[in-house]
C-alpha cells in the first residue's frame, strides 16, 4: 500500500502533535466545538482537517483580497508548505499548471496488526 497522511487509528502515529490536536483538541478549539459527536478515528477527519488547513494557507496569502482571481493565484503558488496531518517531509506544493498539491507517499506493509511505513518518500512531481 501507499500513504501520505497519518493514520488516525495507528497507535503509534497517536503520539503525533499534529494528530493529537485533531483527536483531543479541547473544548474551546474550533475542532472540539465542532466534532463533539464525530467519531475522531475517521480517516476522513484527518482529510478534511488537512484540507481546512491548506485552506487557511491560502487565505492568509490573500490577505486583504479575497477576490477569486487572487484566492485561485494563491492556492496556485503554494510553494512547499507544510501542512498538519502529511507523513513527516511531505508538503503541499502548487504552481499555474500543477494543481494537485501532494505529490509524495511513502509505501506501506500490513504487519498482521497495523500499517508500516517503510522506505523513503517516494515523489510522484511532473514540474
Amino acid at each position: 500500500g501507499k500513504s501520505y497522511w497519518g493514520d488516525t487509528i495507528d497507535e503509534v502515529n497517536r503520539q503525533d502533535a499534529e494528530l493529537l490536536g485533531l483527536l483531543d483538541p479541547g473544548p474551546k478549539s474550533a475542532e472540539g466545538k465542532t466534532m463533539l459527536h464525530e467519531r475522531k478515528d475517521n480517516k476522513m477527519n484527518a482529510y478534511g482537517y488537512a484540507v481546512c488547513h491548506t485552506m487557511i494557507e491560502v487565505l492568509k496569502n490573500a490577505g486583504n483580497d479575497l477576490s477569486r482571481e487572487n484566492i485561485m493565484k494563491q492556492a496556485s503558488s503554494l510553494k512547499k508548505v507544510h501542512i498538519p496531518m502529511l507523513l513527516p517531509g511531505m508538503y503541499a506544493d502548487t504552481s499555474p499548471t500543477d494543481f494537485y498539491p501532494v505529490e509524495q507517499m511513502q509505501m506501506t506493509r500490513f504487519d498482521g496488526s497495523r500499517s508500516v511505513r517503510f522506505g523513503p518518500l517516494i515523489s510522484a512531481e511532473t514540474e
